[in-house]
C-alpha cells in the first residue's frame, strides 16, 4: 500500500508523490480554522457534544484505535445504530458567528450491512431544518467516502453524519475526519487551525515543495495560468535519464501549449501539450515531450478532448521513453538521449531555457504528480490511472 494515495497505486519505487487533494501533507492554499476538535472519545467539554435522537439501548457508539483511515487519525468514531428504526446521533453545539459554514465528514460501512438511510436531514440551524448544499441519504460503502454540505448558520447547530429517517438495523459505520469550516466548500482535513504559509511537503519522502502564486480551487486543485507563470519547484527527483518514471494529472485545454512537468532544470526530460512543441508560438491538441538542448518528440498524437488527462513518461535503461496517455501507450520514441538532470524539477513550467517566464507556461490544473526511480511497466501504468480515474470522471 502506498502511503500516497491509498491501496491500489503502485508504490515500488515511488519516490515522490504529491497530490493537492491529500488531506495530510501535499496541500496548502486556503486557511481555514476546523471548529470541530478531533474526539478522544467524544466532544463532551469542547462546546461541542454527541447527542442520540430517539434513543435506544441497542444504539452505541465507540472511539476505535488503529483503524487506517484517509487522514492518518490515531482512531476512528465507530457507530452501531442498533436493530430499532428511526434511530440516529447528533453532533450539536454554537457555532463562533452567523455565516456559510461547510460540514465535512468521512464514512464507510465496516461491516457491509445496509448502505441506503432514507429521508435523510444532515443540516439544522437552531431546529429547523435548512436548505443546504450537500448530501442529504448518501449511500455508504466499504470504502472511505468523504461527505459534505454547505448552509447557512445563524448560531445552534446539529449534523448528522447518520441521517434520519427508517433505518433498518443493525449496522456498523466508521467515521472520521469531521471538519466543520467557515466557506462555501470543504477543503482537505485539519484538526486545528491552517494558514496559507505551510510549507508543502510531498507525502513519501517529506520533500519540500515550493509554490509560486497557485490558487486552491473547490474541486480540490491547484490552478496554473500562463500569464502568471505560477509554478511548483521539487527538489531533484533523480540525477540519471534511465530507469525512471513519472505520472502527472492535468486538466488540459485544446489548442494550447505548454509544460505539464519537467524533471530537471533546462536538462532531463519534460512532457506537456502543443503541436510540435511547447512554446506559446505553437499551440495544438498534441502530447508533446522534450529533452532540453537535445530534441523535441512530437508525437503526433492528439489529447483527444479538453478535460483531465493522465499522462505518464518512463525512461528504460537506455534512456529511450515510452509515452502513455490514460493507461495506454502513445508510442517509444528512440534517438539521442536527453542531458543528465540538474538541480530541480518543476511542475507547470519548462524551466530553463524558456525565451520567457510565460513561454512554457502551462494553462490549466495538475493536481497530482508521481515520480518513481525504475521504469513502470505497461501494467502499472494502467493500475494506477484507474486507482485515480474515478476522482476525475473518466
Amino acid at each position: 500500500m502506498s502511503v500516497a494515495a491509498g491501496p491500489y497505486i503502485v508504490s515500488s519505487g515511488l519516490v515522490f508523490d504529491y497530490d493537492t487533494n491529500n488531506t495530510n501533507r501535499s496541500w496548502k492554499g486556503q486557511p481555514t480554522t476546523n471548529v470541530l476538535p478531533y474526539p478522544d472519545s467524544d466532544w463532551n467539554g469542547t462546546g461541542f457534544v454527541l447527542s442520540y435522537n430517539y434513543p435506544n439501548a441497542s444504539a452505541t457508539y465507540t472511539y476505535i484505535t488503529n483503524i487506517v483511515n484517509p487522514i492518518n487519525a490515531p482512531g476512528v468514531l465507530r457507530y452501531y445504530t442498533g436493530t430499532t428504526a428511526y434511530k440516529y446521533w447528533a453532533i450539536q453545539g454554537t457555532v463562533p458567528s452567523p455565516s456559510t459554514y461547510t460540514f465535512s465528514y468521512y464514512a464507510r460501512m465496516s461491516d457491509g450491512g445496509p448502505s441506503n438511510i432514507t429521508n435523510g436531514q444532515l443540516w439544522r440551524d437552531t431546529g429547523a431544518d435548512k436548505a443546504v448544499t450537500g448530501d442529504f441519504n448518501p449511500t455508504f460503502t466499504t470504502e472511505w467516502v468523504r461527505y459534505s454540505t454547505t448552509g447557512p448558520v445563524t448560531s445552534y447547530l446539529d449534523y448528522f453524519p447518520v441521517h434520519s429517517g427508517s433505518i433498518l438495523g443493525g449496522y456498523t459505520i466508521d467515521y472520521c475526519g469531521f471538519q466543520l469550516e467557515a466557506g462555501s466548500y470543504a477543503t482537505p482535513y485539519v484538526n486545528g487551525i491552517r494558514s496559507n504559509t505551510q510549507a508543502i511537503l510531498d507525502l513519501t519522502g517529506n520533500n519540500t515543495v515550493n509554490a509560486t502564486s497557485l490558487t486552491y480551487l473547490s474541486d480540490g486543485t491547484f490552478t496554473f495560468t500562463k500569464a502568471s507563470a505560477n509554478y511548483l519547484t521539487l527538489p531533484l527527483q533523480s540525477t540519471v535519464n534511465t530507469n525512471v518514471s513519472v505520472s502527472c494529472w492535468a486538466y488540459v485545454t485544446l489548442g494550447t501549449a505548454g509544460c505539464i512537468f519537467e524533471s530537471g532544470s533546462g536538462s532531463g526530460f519534460s512532457i506537456g501539450i502543443g503541436n510540435t512543441n511547447l512554446t506559446a508560438a505553437d499551440p495544438g491538441n498534441n502530447v508533446v515531450g522534450l529533452f532540453p538542448a537535445i530534441r523535441w518528440l512530437s508525437t503526433g498524437v492528439s489529447y483527444g478532448t479538453t478535460g483531465w488527462k493522465n499522462i505518464v513518461v518512463t525512461m528504460d535503461g537506455s534512456s529511450i521513453p515510452t509515452i502513455y496517455l490514460n493507461g495506454s501507450s502513445i508510442g517509444t520514441y528512440p534517438g539521442t538521449a536527453p542531458l543528465t538532470p540538474v538541480t530541480n524539477s518543476f511542475v507547470g513550467r519548462n524551466i530553463g531555457d524558456e525565451s520567457s517566464p510565460t513561454d512554457r507556461a502551462f494553462n490549466g490544473a495538475i493536481p497530482s504528480v508521481s515520480f518513481y526511480n525504475r521504469a513502470l511497466t505497461a501494467a502499472e501504468v494502467t493500475q494506477n490511472f484507474n486507482a485515480f480515474r474515478g476522482r476525475y470522471g473518466i
